[in-house]
């Protein structure tokens, strides 16, 4: 298996995990002053010494001289993607020698930005199941102005991995959060562009893992909105986990059942958006239908063009001939896809599927 240090750049999406259960963030006048506050829930301060990590608070500092708590307690060793939310490095964590990935979110002074960081944090420290990366720790830093900060050696540790020292500290005016979680080896986007391989036991077998994590999000009333190969990583060779919960959303139910809510439009990855998702009313049924088109991916080769007509396509009701060579695989995915989001199977019916029971031992 090839090492992280041997494949290309990632884009930010790629990492992201966090399982705590204990911890709730919250944001005060975050606007005018750039701050964070992190609230400690009941549950955490009764558990403090339960073996959960927690969520540590770092007040503004005004003082000449301010030193990362990231920097303190990890050696980082890579930059593993960058992009619009901030950075993830991979790190060893000076404490237990533990290799992670540590994500920093930057929200700035943009509402959206720190609605997505709070929201996956919410999330993920909520969650706990082997299909979603876990987290370790959690915790927030503001910096004082960059005048009045000090760069001493972390200007040298930063020259060892070839990084800008705004890579890892940014701007100094505004707060930052970070997100310690198990380190994963690659994406499934990046298998994928990797290997032609595509044996359908192997593909029934990944499929399987997914369904059952997105079954859990379901279960606890939650809807992922971003499903992707990108969004999902490997643990070992065969072990898949879904990431990135920042566009999760919570389910609308009424008497027991499911119903649509009106709810920001064209939310998620345009590629692999259900057709309803371009409106502004819909339901977990959205996640169903890009896991069907994932599946598709999994069991034929396709070019990044040939992927946007075929999904196209699915998007319009219109008929597919992609899957003409895996009959079985094709009406299949053809449930999953269905225009109509109320002929589509849930989880639950995904998992007792007998597309799914047929899989053979790799």
């Amino acid at each position: 298996m090839e090492t992280m240090e041997s494949m290309p750049p990632l884009k930010f999406d790629t990492f992201v995990g966090v399982q705590n259960q204990d911890i709730l963030i919250a944001c005060c006048a975050f606007q005018q002053q750039r701050t964070l506050m992190v609230v400690l829930s009941d549950a955490y301060m009764k558990g403090a010494n339960s073996g959960h990590g927690a969520i540590e608070r770092n007040e503004t500092y005004e003082g000449p001289s301010f030193k990362s708590s990231f920097l303190t307690k990890f050696e980082p060793l890579a930059i593993l993607g960058e992009g619009g939310f901030g950075s993830v490095f991979k790190a060893r964590s000076l404490k237990d020698n533990l290799i992670c990935a540590v994500k920093r979110i930057h929200p700035g002074e943009s509402d959206d930005k720190l609605n997505y960081a709070l929201s996956e944090v919410r999330a993920l420290t909520s969650l706990n199941h082997e299909g979603i990366v876990k987290c370790h720790n959690s915790w927030n830093e503001t910096p004082p102005d960059e005048n009045n900060v000090k760069r001493n050696s972390d200007a040298e540790l930063l020259k060892r991995l070839r990084l800008d020292y705004s890579s890892l500290e940014g701007s100094y005016a505004r707060s930052f959060i970070y997100i310690q979680m198990e380190f994963c080896h690659y994406t499934l986007y990046y298998w994928l562009y990797r290997n032609t391989d595509r044996k359908l036991s192997r593909a029934k077998l990944w499929f399987r893992q997914l369904v059952s994590a997105v079954n859990y999000l379901h279960q606890n009333h939650l809807i992922h909105r971003d499903l992707k190969p990108r969004n999902i990583l490997f643990a070992d060779s065969d072990h898949l986990k879904i990431c990135d919960l920042g566009l999760i959303a919570e389910l609308e139910m009424q008497s027991g059942r499911e119903i649509s809510k009106t709810r920001t439009s064209r939310t998620g990855t345009r590629n692999y958006m259900a057709p309803e998702q371009f409106g502004c009313k819909y339901t977990s049924k959205v996640d169903i239908f890009s896991l069907g088109l994932i599946l598709v991916e999994i069991c034929v080769c396709l070019t990044n063009r040939q992927s946007e007509e075929v999904f196209q396509n699915y998007r319009s009701g219109m008929t597919n001939d992609v899957l003409k060579d895996h009959p079985e695989s094709d009406a299949f995915v053809s449930s999953l896809t269905s225009y109509n989001p109320t002929d589509r199977p849930d989880c639950e019916k995904i998992l007792a599927h007998q597309f799914l029971k047929t899989s053979e031992e790799l």
